[in-house]
């Protein structure tokens, strides 16, 4: 499928997403480094657009018993990325959605609420919680694969250099100066931890 897409594709993406071939196939390098998830869903295929990827999204589509296109989407993106989507379609879930609670002003008679009612809403409040962690997994994590990597403009420290280390005092005057020993790449290749040569020792 990738065979019959222009070479341009890396041009276009550039700026937004990083690429890497694995085996001869293109793929999508993510922020999910530290995720435990499966390496497709952490490295998503790219999908060109023949009509080959047609016949995929419709038997996805009908997989799902029909779903809509988020769900379709959100299916697709567990393993392969596709650079355009509907721009109408609704927004996936959010962080932000976990921590809103809903707001009712209706106060029910206390007549009326028994230990089957409790129960009832216990349950469903259950499975409420259970739908909403899926759908945060599949359209929230889906949309991360595929969110623009940022351009670090900040200056990089090198090993000899002098750096002031943070303490409790609050007056900054008087926070110590270090010497930085040796720095330690992450596994995106970002150095983001430090020895720190201070004069009472050596930190982390």
């Amino acid at each position: 499928m990738q065979s019959e897409w222009p070479s341009e594709i890396r041009e276009t993406y550039k700026d937004m997403i990083q690429f890497f071939e694995e085996n001869g196939i293109l793929k999508v390098q993510t922020r999910l480094i530290l995720s435990q998830d499966p390496e497709d869903f952490t490295h998503p295929t790219v999908l060109p657009d023949p009509p080959l990827l047609e016949r995929l999204v419709l038997y996805t589509h009908r997989s799902l018993m029909h779903a809509g296109v988020l769900m379709t989407l959100a299916q697709l993106r567990e393993q392969f990325w596709i650079p355009k989507d509907d721009p109408k379609e609704l927004k996936p879930l959010t962080p932000a959605h976990f921590i809103q609670d809903i707001k009712e002003r209706e106060t029910f008679d206390l007549d009326l609420i028994d230990s089957q009612h409790i129960l009832k809403q216990v349950r469903y409040l259950h499975i409420l919680q259970s739908n909403l962690r899926k759908r945060f997994y599949k359209d929230y994590l889906g949309e991360l694969v595929r969110s623009p990597k940022v351009v670090s403009r900040r200056k990089m420290i090198s090993p000899g250099e002098i750096v002031i280390n943070e303490s409790k005092n609050p007056n900054r005057m008087n926070w110590p100066l270090a010497q930085v020993i040796e720095l330690f790449p992450g596994k995106d290749g970002m150095e983001r931890v430090a020895k720190l040569g201070l004069a009472s020792g050596e930190i982390i």
